[in-house]
């Protein structure tokens, strides 16, 4: 099926926007909202509903999905990288609470990945050492 190229305006994609906007924890998720776009790809369509559906029902459910400090840990990340420049204090710390939240939410997916198998999919996909936090 050919979608008309204003799709977004015709169907009100702004508005939805900009509910989720008010729900982001993070300037990640903000991010992620502004990249949304509408998908003619069914099967994408499909995972990303049954993903939709899968973290609706642990919102709802009675274990607490990890969402200690979702923070961007990017520019401390690249400030790494520069050969002979040191984070501060305050950006370990913060990037080893950034660390640990990775850590929980792929720790809580594997652990439920029969009930979730969408968010388990993706879940495994951060290669993060869970000793790394803990060593920051």
């Amino acid at each position: 099926m050919q979608y008309p190229k204003n799709i977004e305006i015709k169907i009100g994609f702004h508005h939805i926007r900009e509910r989720l906007r008010k729900h982001c924890l993070s300037s990640l998720g903000l991010a992620d909202v502004e990249r949304m776009a509408f998908s003619h790809d069914i099967k994408q369509q499909g995972r990303l509903l049954r993903q939709t559906d899968e973290f609706k029902r642990i919102l709802e459910g009675d274990e607490a999905f990890p969402t200690a400090a979702y923070l961007d840990a990017r520019p401390w990340l690249e400030k790494a990288k520069v050969s002979g420049a040191f984070l501060q204090a305050e950006e370990f710390h913060q990037l080893g609470r950034a660390l640990e939240t990775v850590v929980a939410g792929s720790r809580f997916l594997l652990k439920h990945g029969e009930t979730y198998p969408e968010l388990a999919s993706i879940g495994a996909m951060p290669q993060v050492d869970p000793q790394l936090p803990r060593r920051i």
